[in-house]
């Protein structure tokens, strides 16, 4: 996995629609897992990850998608400035 991978996939799994309840979320040792839709932010593809997401939020993938797609478009520009 790249760092620019690790980045989004660490992004999605903050800023997705379970909840910011502590509990719902577990990061420990590396991992990037939600308990409330199941989801593992680390393994599964990115595309299994974005249709498991919005089945448990049909309409509704993210809470703030604007704030969100910033960040993942701040992120792929500083790693492509990183490169060069």
């Amino acid at each position: 996995m790249t760092n620019t991978e690790f980045k989004l996939r660490q992004i999605l799994w903050l800023n997705h629609n379970c909840g910011k309840a502590l509990n719902d979320l577990y990061g420990d040792d590396g991992e990037m897992q939600c308990h409330k839709c199941g989801s593992d932010f680390k393994r599964q593809s990115l595309y299994c990850l974005a249709d498991n997401i919005d089945h448990q939020h049909p309409g509704n993938f993210f809470k703030e998608k604007e704030e969100i797609f910033d960040k993942i478009e701040e992120t792929l520009y500083m790693d492509s400035d990183d490169e060069n």
